[in-house]
């Protein structure tokens, strides 16, 4: 996350090598920052008995952007989306926030809803934070969506959003772009593979009301191949435009299933070109 100042600040987890995330193992969170755009960067810092409680097995942050609060409650608060395991309780979201620019840390609130994970986080219009989540259950290929009233404390509802599509289990991005002129509310943005079936279709979404919308659209990849698409991350250009950072592929080739990750593409999309209406998006099982 950039904070206001312009220093770069970069929350990361360290972890010994690990088959599946039912192990339990050493889990580590770290913060280090930088001043002169990533060229150089301070000594790591442990933050872990900040972040992490006793008993907890599996832990993630990101892998998303953070951000930064830009209105009340709690201007200027650091949102992480993280994430864990514990016993009794499957894969849940929840935050960790900072509120004197990255040097203390706390545990916020957790959704009201296990088998999340991979949430990644934007600031509304009216000050409200929104958590959209990958959704690891069976048979729910749509995103999940909470809201917090009190910058990441508690989060007081909890949603199924059907209006964005994913194979179970991928991880997708979240972005305020700018205040509509027309809604008054926030342009929101979120990037995914928006394909029921396969991490296929990557598509770039806007929302012209704080996301209680999602009408308009630019797919950023589609078929022939290379057509896999996995995880991404956006962001707004100096000009206005639209950043996408993105894993491709070939999905169709079985025999080179580790290359189809391979290959990272960036592309950088004009605002102006995510002002069709969202084309009919694909259906089926779940991801492979």
């Amino acid at each position: 996350v950039v904070l206001p100042s312009g220093r770069i600040l970069l929350v990361w987890l360290w972890n010994k090598w690990i088959r599946t995330e039912k192990e339990r193992t050493t889990r580590e969170v770290f913060v280090m920052h930088s001043d002169d755009d990533g060229v150089t960067w301070s000594k790591p810092r442990n933050i872990t008995r900040q972040v992490y409680r006793e008993g907890w097995g599996w832990y993630g942050i990101g892998p998303c952007h953070a951000i930064v609060k830009r209105s009340e409650p709690h201007k200027g608060r650091i949102i992480v989306p993280a994430r864990h395991n514990s016993r009794g309780v499957r894969m849940v979201t929840h935050a960790i926030y900072s509120d004197d620019g990255g040097e203390t840390w706390q545990i916020g609130g957790s959704v009201q809803r296990e088998r999340t994970s991979e949430a990644t986080a934007v600031e509304l219009s009216n000050g409200d934070l929104m958590f959209n989540s990958r959704n690891q259950n069976d048979d729910e290929n749509h995103r999940v969506v909470s809201i917090s009233k009190d910058g990441g404390a508690s989060f007081a509802e909890t949603w199924l959003e059907k209006a964005l599509v994913e194979p179970r289990g991928c991880q997708g991005s979240l972005l305020f772009h700018s205040l509509n002129p027309v809604t008054g509310k926030g342009n929101i943005l979120f990037s995914n593979p928006a394909n029921a079936a396969v991490r296929s279709d990557g598509t770039l979404k806007l929302s012209e009301d704080d996301g209680c919308t999602w009408a308009k659209a630019f797919r950023y990849a589609k078929n022939p191949a290379p057509n896999f698409t996995g995880y991404s991350d956006i962001a707004v250009m100096p000009d206005g435009s639209v950043g996408i950072l993105y894993e491709r592929g070939d999905l169709e080739d079985e025999s080179k299933k580790n290359e189809r990750y391979g290959e990272v593409g960036f592309i950088v999309v004009p605002f102006a070109e995510i002002s069709t209406p969202l084309p009919p998006l694909s259906a089926g099982g779940s991801s492979p």
